[in-house]
């Protein structure tokens, strides 16, 4: 039997394409709009577990490499040897924060190159924050762009839902300013923080700082380094580029 797609032709096929990921999309919007609302309202719970550093490199590196070189970028991705092996956290949540932090920039940049790090901090994030001052360990997962760049006066403005850093962002780029506001609260909810640094029409990033019991410490200092051919002894995706 053919396939669906023999039967379509190259204008119809590019259609259902183009509906499919409409609908993604707004899958997507919907999502945020109910995590948003369940986070403000006090009732967004968490759910604790453990994900292999390595894991959740690899399913962001397949998940992100393909879309960023399709738009003609580069792609680089440096996870460093010295983190956990394994993070104590909600995965299902860490995840979704950082796939939102990869598709900001997908938007936003038209040439240079998206990169993901990960490393261990000792600090960078707001003085005074309980949950990452008094942790075992801190990891932080940086998002950095070569994009169009955030005014000053706008950093914190792109943190509220619905927001964006210029009316004409939405016009030009699209997007709802859904996803950097729920990417923070998501941070806040996991006891850690979301920050940015920024350069208009050079490049933006972001960075979220994930607090480690000190289980995590313990597994880090006995650890042996994980089998691979990357830098480092690391496995081989923690210096992964294109």
């Amino acid at each position: 039997m053919p396939e669906p797609e023999q039967n379509l032709t190259g204008r119809q096929l590019e259609m259902v394409k183009v509906m499919d990921a409409s609908g993604r999309d707004l899958l997507h919007l919907i999502n945020d709009i109910l995590d948003l609302s369940k986070i403000e309202a006090g009732s967004a719970t968490v759910e604790i577990g453990e994900v292999a550093t390595a894991t959740l490199g690899d399913e962001l590196d397949k998940s992100f490499r393909y879309q960023v070189e399709a738009k003609g970028l580069a792609w680089s991705m440096d996870f460093d040897p010295g983190l956990p092996p394994v993070l104590h956290t909600d995965a299902q949540r860490v995840k979704q924060l950082l796939t939102n932090l990869l598709s900001n920039p997908l938007k936003f940049t038209s040439k240079g190159s998206i990169s993901l790090s990960a490393r261990v901090a000792r600090s960078g994030w707001s003085p005074g924050h309980h949950g990452l001052a008094g942790a075992a360990v801190v990891v932080a997962f940086s998002v950095h762009d070569t994009g169009i760049g955030i005014a000053p006066d706008k950093r914190k403005l792109i943190f509220e839902a619905f927001q964006q850093a210029d009316a004409s962002t939405s016009r030009r780029y699209g997007g709802t300013g859904l996803g950097l506001a729920t990417s923070r609260e998501i941070a806040r909810l996991l006891d850690g923080e979301l920050t940015v640094q920024s350069e208009e029409r050079r490049g933006s990033t972001f960075t979220f700082y994930l607090p480690q019991p000190r289980v995590a410490a313990t597994s880090a200092g006995e650890a042996a380094p994980a089998p691979g051919n990357g830098a480092s002894g690391a496995p081989a995706f923690w210096r992964a580029s294109a």
